[in-house]
């Protein structure tokens, strides 16, 4: 499986489901003013073409911007795609990752992306794209799945990160629907959904 524009939007639409707040966001501030003036999030229009060109744009933005190198992702939720896609999906991530840094080594170094639903595989895909593909370590945006990363199943997984001596970048996101409630709510309904993604 390609990390292509509609897989990419099916674990959008599946992280939407998982937080409907989300559609409230950017409703009243729009985000990327220019000139920045501070730091902001992208602008909405410009979110997924930017997410999706690794190079291009992204070099020209690093040399305007006097960045030399940055640390790659895959942004969003890949934690909501189709359990049977989680894990070809990850893979296809890590290659493409893989081969950019591969091509551009003095800008660019990758964080993989885990199929966190089937933590099995994910010992086995951090170890791949550790060992044999140089990522840095795996980013984990919000929670693994329905549970928090403290939950049983992820022992191993967080045992391989000590092993293999890779950080895990632990990115705000989408809390469980009870942390949400509990901390969230109360707010203007965008004020909510950027809490719950970034607080």
């Amino acid at each position: 499986m390609q990390l292509t524009r509609r897989t990419f939007l099916q674990a959008m639409s599946a992280a939407l489901k998982a937080a409907p707040y989300l559609s409230d966001w950017s409703k009243t501030v729009k985000d990327g003013n220019r000139p920045r003036t501070r730091p902001q999030v992208i602008d909405n229009a410009d979110f997924l073409r930017k997410g999706m060109d690794w190079t291009g744009e992204r070099l020209a933005d690093m040399d305007a911007a006097g960045v030399d190198m940055q640390i790659l992702s895959l942004g969003g939720f890949p934690q909501f795609a189709p359990k049977d896609k989680e894990l070809s999906l990850a893979q296809s991530v890590n290659d493409r990752l893989a081969q950019t840094v591969a091509d551009h080594p003095t800008r660019f170094a990758a964080f993989a992306t885990l199929p966190w639903g089937q933590p099995e595989n994910a010992v086995a895909e951090l170890e791949r794209a550790v060992k044999q593909l140089r990522l840095k370590g795996a980013l984990l945006n919000g929670r693994p799945n329905d549970h928090f990363l403290d939950a049983p199943e992820y022992a191993e997984l967080l045992a391989k990160f000590n092993e293999l001596r890779v950080p895990l970048y632990l990115h705000p996101g989408i809390p469980v629907p009870a942390v949400q409630a509990a901390y969230y709510s109360g707010f203007t309904p965008e004020l909510t959904a950027r809490l719950s993604m970034f607080a």
